[in-house]
């Protein structure tokens, strides 16, 4: 946990983890408004997935007072709500959702500060200076690959993103130039080690965010889709060897039960329940405010 420090965090790293996303939310603006991190001086963000969306709103650089408005009092009913044709064509759609529906979730934010939609990973670099990495999975070949202004520079932010948090079955597979990506936390669901490797820093720098999963048994009262997601996450777990990663003392880790229908048509429907998982991350905030560093 992040106390008074003289060092300064430069670099945040999230990871992926669904709904995970709230708390995240959370943690990040009370510890920002405590003075445990400041955006000015971040120099880079790697995440994935849930982890990838946050990082790119926290470089959006919105006000706090207003993303609380838009994430809590939006009804999100009308952005996710799953209709019989979609159902019905997710064979040949491969999933039941598609980048429309993410572009419904970022326009209006986007909007706010005079952003295009199709703003690609270069000129949004230019406008925040901030390395924004974002973790994909290329399936031909099974790989994980780093996304960035540096790397893929002209691709769109909201693609890169988008492929990111596309986890199968819930979320179409995206192609470019004919090649599949999906959700990168089949291979980096907590790009940590990238973080470490690339920027080579004092680990005091460093602000991760990770996910503790609490997995609900599977039983008779399990639906399919339920299965599905339980199954996806022990494949993550699997496939995400931890054994070698460092537990940095800034480390946040958010404990979070398993997703299910129900968990997240409550959030879906009840404003609520959003807020409840919003200040379940802000409680992993010291109540303690530290001394702000110095430039």
């Amino acid at each position: 946990m992040i106390e008074n420090r003289e060092h300064k965090i430069e670099h945040i790293v999230m990871s992926g983890g669904g709904l995970i996303m709230l708390p995240f939310y959370g943690y990040l603006r009370d510890s920002a408004k405590k003075g445990l991190w400041k955006l000015e001086t971040i120099k880079t963000i790697y995440g994935t997935s849930a982890g990838a969306i946050m990082g790119m709103i926290i470089c959006l650089n919105l006000e706090w007072d207003l993303l609380d408005n838009y994430i809590i009092n939006r009804p999100w009913k009308h952005v996710f709500n799953i209709n019989v044709e979609e159902v019905l064509s997710i064979l040949t759609n491969k999933g039941l959702k598609n980048k429309d529906c993410l572009i419904k979730v970022f326009k209006p934010m986007f909007e706010t500060k005079n952003v295009s939609l199709d703003i690609t990973l270069k000129e949004f670099y230019e406008i925040n200076h901030i390395d924004l990495h974002l973790f994909i999975t290329e399936i031909n070949t099974f790989t994980c690959i780093d996304v960035s202004h540096l790397t893929h520079p002209d691709w769109k932010l909201v693609d890169a993103v988008y492929i990111s948090a596309a986890v199968p079955i819930l979320f179409s597979p995206f192609y470019v130039e004919n090649i599949c990506y999906v959700d990168g936390g089949f291979l980096n669901n907590f790009p940590l080690l990238s973080c470490i490797h690339n920027e080579k820093c004092a680990n005091e720098n460093i602000l991760p965010l990770d996910i503790d999963n609490e997995m609900q048994p599977i039983d008779t009262t399990t639906s399919l889709f339920e299965l599905l997601l339980i199954l996806f996450v022990y494949i993550l777990q699997k496939l995400n060897n931890r054994s070698n990663y460092p537990q940095l003392e800034n480390t946040v880790s958010i404990d979070f039960p398993s997703t299910s229908l129900r968990s997240i048509n409550e959030l879906i429907e009840d404003a609520g329940k959003r807020e409840e998982l919003i200040q379940h991350g802000a409680s992993f905030v010291k109540s303690n405010t530290p001394t702000e560093t110095t430039d």
